[in-house]
Order: C-alpha cells, then sequence, then structure tokens
C-alpha cells in the first residue's frame, strides 16, 4: 500500500527535529571505513523500511539516493536534501533507465549510490537487481545495512516504515562487504543479498531488543 500523501508532507516537516533527538550506535562501521581508505567504490544497500532512521547518521558519506518520479518521491527529494544527500530520479516503474546510470555516474564520481532494495513499491524484504547489476558491472563493493530503535512506531504501509519515538537509541548496523563477479546470475546474487540484509536486520533488531 503506498503511503498516504499527508503522511509524508508531516513528515519532510516532522523528521528532521524528531531525528535529532536520537542517540545512534554504529555496529560494523569500520567495514565502510577500510573500504573507503583502500579505495574500493562502495554501494550501500537497505530495506525500503529503514530509510527514515538512516537518515541521520550518513550526511558526510557523499551518498546518493534513487528517489521515485513520484509526487511523494519530490517530497522525499526535499527531505533528503536538507540531509546534505544527492538525489537521482527514477525507479524500476518510471524512468529506471536514467535513474540508474545516474547512479552510475555518481559512483564514478567518488559517491556512495544507496538503493532501497526492496523499493519503491515492494514485495517488503526483496532483492531487486539494480543494486546487483551496479555492483557486477563497476566492481563495487555491496555494503548491507539495517536499522532498528528501542522505541518506534510502525506505519501502515506496505513496508511497514518504522519511525522512532523521539530520545530513543536506534542501532545501525554495517554488514560484511558483498562482491559480486562479472560473470554472476543476477537473480541469484539477488537472493544472496537478500538473505544477508536478512541477517543484518536480525541483528540489529536483537541489539535493539
Amino acid at each position: 500500500m503506498k503511503a498516504p500523501h499527508w503522511i509524508l508532507l508531516a513528515l519532510s516537516s516532522l523528521v528532521p527535529p524528531w531525528l535529532a533527538t536520537l542517540r545512534v550506535l554504529r555496529v560494523g562501521r569500520k567495514r565502510v571505513e577500510a573500504l573507503r581508505q583502500s579505495g574500493s567504490p562502495i554501494l550501500y544497500a537497505v530495506w525500503h523500511r529503514d530509510c527514515v532512521l538512516l537518515l541521520r547518521g550518513h550526511q558526510h558519506d557523499q551518498v546518493t539516493v534513487l528517489v521515485s518520479q513520484s509526487e511523494d518521491g519530490a517530497l522525499l527529494s526535499s527531505l533528503l536534501r536538507r540531509y546534505q544527500y544527492e538525489v537521482v530520479r527514477g525507479s524500476s516503474s518510471r524512468g529506471g533507465i536514467s535513474g540508474w546510470l545516474g547512479l552510475r555516474r555518481a559512483l564514478k564520481r567518488g559517491r556512495i549510490p544507496t538503493f532501497a532494495v526492496d523499493g519503491p513499491r515492494g514485495p517488503a524484504e526483496s532483492v531487486a537487481p539494480g543494486v546487483v547489476a551496479l555492483a557486477r558491472t563497476t566492481g563495487a563493493m555491496i555494503v548491507p545495512i539495517a536499522a532498528s530503535s528501542w522505541r518506534a512506531r510502525r506505519l501502515g504501509t506496505w513496508d511497514r516504515t518504522r519511525i522512532p519515538w523521539p530520545g530513543s537509541r536506534a542501532v545501525i548496523v554495517y554488514g560484511r562487504p558483498v562482491s559480486v563477479q562479472s560473470t554472476a546470475d543476477l537473480q541469484v546474487e539477488a537472493g544472496r543479498l537478500a538473505k544477508r540484509l536478512s541477517g543484518v536486520t536480525r541483528i540489529a533488531e536483537r541489539l535493539s531488543g
């Protein structure tokens, strides 16, 4: 189910001061730092439901995010830019090729393209092949990331987006990077990444209680 427009409009105004109250614990962050120091190109892979929780904590990572070309995507783009994220518009249903090429260009500029791998319409916790295809053609490493919080509200959207309560503690977990060979099968690798992301999610949820 698509998120009601009024929810996204409210979030675009309320999220910044709301997230400022969170206390964030990062687990496995050194994996990202080691890859960047080695000069390896990186892609971030996340579940769509974790996007709000992940807004705070990556403002200085030179992240580029693929956002749909819908009206709701325009609101999300505005919110992302407030957090210093670069935005590329496109999705699997509209502007897919141009969006994918935009992320490829961002990667060449040294940025970190970030995929909500089950978005924009689901099904939840499935991996669309776009992130795997980009890794296969560029040699970039995929870093699976999951987030959870001690207290959160789940929205009635298709992905069950989680909004943390003000002042709560949040945890962000960075999983072991995934490499994709140039001859790899996209569907097989997408399934492998889904399992890795699910594992990272279980760790985040266990750490958050």
